[in-house]
């Protein structure tokens, strides 16, 4: 064989031997970046819905102590709710900054609006009850 043709034929077969070596790579990277990406996108779904779930049972909780009130007029039970009720608001602002995505943060400000008006129907009702209290109280002294 002439000298010429083996030179670009050695030549040839490196080249297609270091491209193929760079496609190899360049997919070895891809797939553990990849793999990276996915980790830090489940963990914050992770952190979003344990937010969603820690609002969900305290307020349910929340519920339920305004309820008892309600039902058996227990100050114990209002002073349990304005307690809980003080954390959960603390609770709402410390997440602010932790929400990675800016889709987030209006919803926690709607939630936050929300919870507001919910502490200011709560405390409506026990004022009502503590002035129906009040009433029946005084009614009973005469």
């Amino acid at each position: 064989m002439k000298p010429g043709i083996i030179f670009r034929l050695i030549t040839f077969v490196t080249t297609i031997t270091l491209l193929a070596a760079l496609i190899g790579w360049t997919a070895h990277t891809s797939w553990r970046r990849t793999g990276d990406l996915q980790e830090q996108l489940s963990a914050k779904q992770w952190k979003s819905f344990l937010i969603a779930d820690h609002l969900q049972q305290t307020i349910l909780s929340l519920n339920n102590l305004m309820l008892r009130h309600t039902a058996y007029r227990d100050t114990a039970d209002w002073t349990n709710f304005y307690a809980a009720s003080k954390e959960l608001g603390l609770w709402i602002n410390e997440q602010q900054p932790l929400l990675s995505s800016e889709k987030e943060r209006p919803y926690l400000e709607r939630i936050s609006a929300a919870y507001q008006d919910y502490l200011i129907a709560a405390a409506a009702l026990h004022t009502k009850i503590y002035a129906t209290r009040q009433s029946i109280t005084r009614g009973v002294e005469f």
